[in-house]
């Protein structure tokens, strides 16, 4: 595989960094579809006292998304960085240790969502009528909490190494499979609200699975070798460093959505997605190769950008 296509100083700037982040926007937006998919058929098939269960966690999965988006991408700018310092073994103690930070994230959230749901559910005000099924929903879709963040670690290496399409075909393929699943679960089996959250759990294991068999398979510098995951204690805490500023800034567009209407905060946190990529992971790279001039540009792109935002912000508000 050439190598060369996804680096960010081969060729036109501008041109690399609208490759790249096309393909972001679209994952993120099929990311944020899954639980749209689920209270869509759920509510054609069950009724709406269930569409209102699933419907009642969606601000919850949006911060639970949030909130994984921004721990994969604080690791994601130390990788940019050293990939783009060929520091092959900074790069290798970093890839490691955030995939064994996320297995051990995962493992945590699972225990904790499974055991506090309850309590989240109604800090919430979901009504008491539909809590029996919200419960059972959300439940169910944190057991899947290790897969999910283990996507979004592999998609974050990826993207921090220029290849922003492998995680949106796999994204794609894992959504298209959640309807059909849902479509088999809720529909034709009749296995009620916790079904749809099931059909989310094995999509969500899928898009995993392919992002780490490419990690598992590339001759390249972050290549994930299985018996390499542990923690590097320095390494880890560089990359915590980082995580907990994007994580929180990555959380706080729920508060939008729980103001305001979802399709608004929705395409809003997408572009902020986007925009935040656009920015951290070129300046990483650029950093890592002392290529300031190029760093430069893309800084004048991002910001060009994020300039002209606001008025498609304040056309969308009006709708």
């Amino acid at each position: 595989m050439d190598q060369s296509k996804n680096l960010l100083t081969v060729g036109s700037v501008p041109k690399k960094m609208l490759l790249f982040a096309v393909p972001v926007f679209f994952s993120n937006l099929f990311q944020q579809l899954y639980n749209a998919a689920d209270s869509l058929i759920v509510g054609n098939f069950i009724g709406e006292e269930a569409l209102a269960a699933v419907s009642s966690s969606g601000s919850l999965i949006m911060l639970l998304t949030g909130f994984i988006n921004g721990v994969s991408m604080g690791a994601g700018v130390l990788i940019a960085r050293f990939y783009g310092a060929q520091d092959k073994k900074s790069m290798e103690r970093t890839v490691h240790t955030t995939v064994a930070l996320g297995v051990a994230a995962g493992l945590l959230l699972t225990v904790v969502g499974v055991l506090f749901t309850p309590q989240i559910l109604r800090w919430m005000g979901t009504p008491e009528t539909v809590l029996p099924s919200s419960i059972a929903y959300f439940r169910t879709y944190f057991l899947g909490s290790v897969a999910v963040i283990l996507y979004n670690v592999g998609a974050s290496i990826l993207q921090s190494v220029g290849d922003s399409r492998s995680p949106m075909k796999y994204l794609i393929t894992a959504s298209l499979t959640n309807i059909v699943l849902d479509l088999l679960f809720v529909a034709v089996f009749h296995w009620g609200v916790a079904s749809a959250a099931l059909a989310t759990i094995i999509s969500q294991i899928l898009s995993a699975a392919l992002a780490f068999r490419k990690l598992m398979s590339v001759d390249t510098m972050y290549k994930v070798t299985l018996r390499k995951v542990r923690f590097d204690l320095p390494m880890l805490k560089q990359i915590v460093t980082l995580d907990f500023g994007t994580s929180f800034t990555y959380s706080l567009p729920v508060a939008e959505l729980l103001a305001s209407r979802f399709p608004v905060t929705l395409v809003l946190t997408l572009m902020s997605t986007v925009l935040s990529l656009l920015v951290s992971l070129p300046l990483g790279y650029f950093a890592g190769t002392h290529k300031d001039r190029l760093g430069d540009q893309a800084v004048r792109i991002a910001s060009l950008v994020a300039i002209s935002m606001p008025s498609f912000w304040v056309g969308l508000l009006l709708m």
